[in-house]
């Protein structure tokens, strides 16, 4: 029986079966979303490499969750992975949050994604890709400055990891 997708504000889903992400407005949008509801069982592909802040912006990204598949992959017409999209300028400054990364939990899929030109200043149980992997990390890779006010309670990719972390 064919299950049709929930529609999210703001993000297109396509016939290929994934939700559109191309830039910062519907990373955001996507974001707001995994807030509240579950992706459990939802495929989301980044189509651009996305700048989260621009000269002037001190707005901070507020970790989310990820049950679902986030999935940063470029691929030729063959469907084959020729590269990696990038999300930049990721930002958490704040001294008193724990489980700053750009996914406090991920429990399903992120794969083929780069973050650079990152700051995450935060208390503990800090990460860039996530605080906690339950799921699938695969194929990412991070560039850019980690500060804990706890020593010993952050990771360069993740804080606590529980899941699988390849590539």
């Amino acid at each position: 029986m064919f299950r049709r997708p929930p529609t999210i504000s703001g993000l297109n889903y396509n016939s290929d079966g994934y939700y559109e992400i191309s830039n910062k407005a519907e990373l955001l949008a996507f974001a707001d979303y995994a807030r509240s509801n579950s992706t459990e069982g939802l495929t989301f592909r980044l189509t651009d490499d996305i700048s989260l802040t621009k000269s002037g912006d001190s707005s901070n990204w507020e970790p989310t969750n990820l049950s679902g598949t986030l999935d940063g992959g470029i691929y030729d017409e063959n469907g084959n992975l020729i590269g990696n999209h990038t999300i930049s300028n990721l930002t958490i400054n704040n001294s008193s949050k724990d489980q700053a990364a750009f996914f406090q939990s991920i429990t399903g899929t992120l794969k083929n994604v780069n973050l650079t030109n990152l700051f995450i200043n935060g208390k503990s149980l800090l990460g860039t890709l996530a605080s906690t992997n339950n799921g699938t990390i695969q194929n990412c890779a991070v560039q850019g400055t980690l500060i804990a006010a706890v020593i010993n309670s952050s990771g360069i990719a993740l804080s606590d990891n529980y899941g699988t972390l390849t590539g």
